[in-house]
């Protein structure tokens, strides 16, 4: 059923007007209606956070909490990552040596790992007991970094459009090259053993990770910037930088939908995380 605002009569039930706005309404309106706050005006904001962590100096720009959530990982743009304590005192772990940025983190499921990596595509690893480091490596510039779910492997997507895959501790390397387009997001399905990932020209692959092979290759014919999987494996939801969502199914490799309806302004890069928190979608 469509839903669109109007009575019987085809009135919408607001009130219009010819009269000139006001300044402070003109600045509602600019920019296809995207309201953007001024950036003069000082707003008191409460802090209601029960612990802060202000080591950083500069924007962070990403967070991680151990699966034990006793620690927290976070990194940020002074090419600095930082291990903290959320419970007692403030007691952290600097970890240095980043060439940029500090753009992802991560603790392995089994917590006994962290990585830290930066946009220069440097990845250090380090025992979460004793902070030791040992693994570095550099893949060149990478676009998204993560954890195998269950077992210790470490995975990157290159902008050279390969898949790298690291066993830890054993640190056997395997690279999965299917395309020489830059892999823009990645997601687990929940068998674990297979990725799907985007690649920047709408080619959406899910890779088995044992033999290196794509089971699905879907063209959206659609630039790709996020990508997420409904629990049940059954689909395939990729966000794009124009405002569209793509439904695909998984057992067909078929698009079944694509959801264009946002306002104007509205980009869904990473949409899909942050409505999970996760990168699977509820079903």
């Amino acid at each position: 059923m469509m839903v669109d605002g109007t009575n019987d009569e085809g009135d919408t039930g607001i009130e219009h007007t010819s009269e000139p706005m006001s300044d402070e309404e003109e600045f509602m309106h600019e920019e296809d209606d995207v309201i953007q706050p001024p950036t003069d005006v000082e707003v008191d904001v409460e802090d209601m956070s029960e612990k802060t962590f202000s080591q950083h100096n500069g924007s962070v720009f990403c967070v991680a909490i151990s699966t034990s959530e006793e620690y927290v990982l976070t990194g940020g743009e002074d090419d600095l990552a930082y291990v903290w304590k959320i419970s007692g005192d403030d007691t952290f772990q600097k970890i240095e040596g980043h060439k940029d940025s500090v753009s992802h983190v991560g603790f392995s499921a089994n917590d006994k790992y962290y990585f830290t990596a930066d946009l220069s595509g440097y990845i250090q690893l380090f025992e979460l007991q004793d902070n030791k480091k040992i693994w570095e490596f550099e893949v060149g510039d990478v676009l998204w970094v993560m954890w195998h779910p269950v077992v210790p492997i470490l995975l990157a997507g290159a902008v050279d459009g390969g898949v790298w895959m690291w066993k830890v501790p054993s640190f056997e390397t395997k690279t999965i090259q299917l395309s020489n387009v830059p892999p823009v997001d990645a997601a687990f399905l929940s068998t674990n053993r297979h990725l799907a990932v985007g690649y920047e020209d709408g080619i959406i692959k899910v890779i088995d990770l044992k033999s290196g092979e794509a089971t699905v290759s879907v063209d959206t014919k659609r630039e790709i910037s996020s990508i997420g999987v409904s629990r049940d494996d059954k689909i395939i939801m990729a966000g794009t930088p124009k405002s569209a969502v793509i439904l695909i199914a998984v057992q067909s490799g078929k698009i079944i939908a694509t959801l264009t309806e946002h306002p104007a302004g509205y980009t869904p890069l990473r949409t899909l995380r942050r409505l999970c928190g996760t990168h699977h979608l509820p079903s």
